[in-house]
């Protein structure tokens, strides 16, 4: 059985800073890189991708450019980059299900050697 995904990939320029050894690092920048792995839910449905992309990068806008610790949840919720890809994937799989598509995995970049992946499995606990 052949499975049919798309990839579509957004970049996030924003600052945070993280507690390390109960100490807070300095302020400092990323530009993540997000990439989406994602189908339709339905093949008979058709979506214009500018539709989907254009709603990612209003998603994304509310953070970018921004000091991520003064925005919730992260105002609360410390901005690692694992926490950052669990709160963009529970957000981004809602927004997708609402336009007839699915979130298959979601990678999530803070420099080029690093990437934190949520693959379908864990979506499904991420959404319960």
């Amino acid at each position: 059985m052949l499975t049919k995904q798309y990839r579509f990939k957004f970049y996030l320029n924003a600052m945070h800073s993280v507690k390390i050894n109960n100490k807070n690092s300095t302020v400092h920048p990323h530009t993540w890189e997000i990439v989406l792995y994602i189908t339709k839910i339905n093949e008979d449905v058709f979506v214009q991708f500018t539709e989907i992309e254009k709603k990612i990068e209003l998603f994304l806008s509310i953070y970018e450019g921004q000091y991520l610790n003064d925005i919730s949840p992260f105002d609360l919720l410390s901005p690692t980059l694992e926490n950052i890809g669990d709160v963009f994937a529970r957000q981004v799989i809602n927004m997708l299900r609402n336009n007839a598509w699915e979130m298959r995995q979601l990678e999530i970049s803070e420099n080029p050697s690093r990437t934190y992946i949520i693959a379908t499995e864990q979506l499904r606990s991420l959404t319960a």
